[in-house]
């Protein structure tokens, strides 16, 4: 049943401000035509039409018309829109709000998808939701890859946050170039006598994760670690323990870098249990940031992931394949990381590990 309301129209506003509807949606495009010049008078006269009728312009018929809407989307594959202040995907969806508003965008936020299994998809029945915008920013960890291999192969503009590979496929993302920033953890422990260092990563390695780890080889290559004691061990943080501890103290190894905050604070309570002391007889590096709680609220020797600049790069990039007409070409941007020195790396000691701290 109808309320009885009358939706004001473009051509309500026309005939109280006693100009052409033409004219009218000049003024809600912002510019004018070839064929149509509004003068500051006559937008002023418009907009008050429109102000006394609570005139609110129908956006998408307005961009449906000119072929553009104007609308970057914003879908996640899991809940990740931050909830805290120190959120860790936060830094992302600030850059990507300040590209936007640089740049004259809407975002919209697609959230009406369900999670299912902890993870959202694309399409749902075989719909893709996210056309509704001119073209999408991804993020969220390990997204389906079918997923992104259908967007590209159907020519829908996305860029995802972070590096994705896909088989015969070259995706459009933006990365964080964690190969260089393992290899810049490994220099400073290097500098500080460390030169037996293992590594301990994720038990289902991905893109990210192996990036890490091909830092790790590039120091191995370059000298940076003694290859005789190269390690690398790949396990869940639980399955860290204190047999782990002594496999590497056996090796005589000094130090150790790891993937994640779990991994970092299990090795170092298992060090802990074995009265050694972060960092006066064992150095810890982790290659990022914690994007968990931390319970120990240690500074951690590693690196800092540019997120803002991610998610403002991931706008622009997108805007690019939206704008040159490329959107069937997929672009590819990595960006730097910078170094943390923390306070979990220290000095070798000659006799560090011989005579732990009691």
């Amino acid at each position: 049943m109808s309320n009885g309301r009358k939706r004001t129209t473009q051509s309500d506003v026309a005939h109280l401000a006693g100009v052409s509807p033409a004219v009218v949606s000049a003024v809600i495009r912002g510019k004018g035509s070839h064929n149509i010049r509004v003068g500051n008078d006559t937008r002023l006269r418009v907009l008050e039409a429109m102000k006394q009728l609570n005139y609110v312009p129908d956006i998408v018929a307005q961009t449906l018309a000119g072929g553009k809407r104007r609308i970057m989307g914003l879908f996640s594959f899991e809940p990740v829109f931050p909830k805290e202040q120190n959120d860790f995907f936060r830094p992302f969806l600030l850059g990507v709000e300040k590209a936007a508003e640089a740049n004259g965008y809407d975002l919209m936020l697609f959230t009406s998808v369900p999670v299912s299994g902890g993870q959202k998809r694309v399409y749902q029945e075989g719909i893709n939701r996210l056309g509704l915008a001119d073209g999408v920013i991804l993020l969220g960890r390990n997204p389906p890859i079918d997923e992104l291999i259908r967007l590209e192969d159907e020519g829908f503009p996305f860029v995802y946050i972070g590096r994705k590979d896909a088989p015969d496929r070259t995706l459009s993302y933006v990365a964080a170039d964690y190969r260089r920033a393992t290899v810049e953890v490994i220099e400073y422990l290097n500098t500080l006598g460390h030169h037996r260092i293992a590594y301990l990563g994720e038990p289902n390695p991905v893109e990210r994760h192996r990036d890490r780890e091909a830092g790790y080889s590039t120091a191995l290559q370059q000298g940076l670690i003694e290859a005789s004691a190269e390690s690398r061990v790949r396990l869940a943080a639980t399955d860290i323990s204190e047999k782990l501890v002594s496999d590497l103290l056996e090796l005589d190894i000094s130090a150790a870098i790891v993937e994640d905050i779990q991994q970092a604070e299990a090795l170092y309570s298992r060090l802990a249990d074995r009265q050694i002391a972060v960092p006066a007889n064992f150095s810890i590096g982790m290659l990022g940031e914690p994007d968990a709680p931390s319970k120990q609220h240690l500074e951690w020797c590693g690196f800092t992931i540019p997120r803002e600049e991610m998610g403002y790069q991931a706008f622009i990039s997108l805007l690019a394949r939206l704008e040159r007409k490329i959107a069937h070409s997929a672009t590819q941007v990595t960006l730097p990381c910078t170094f943390r020195q923390g306070a979990t790396a220290g000095i070798k000691a000659a006799n560090s590990l011989q005579n732990p701290l009691t």
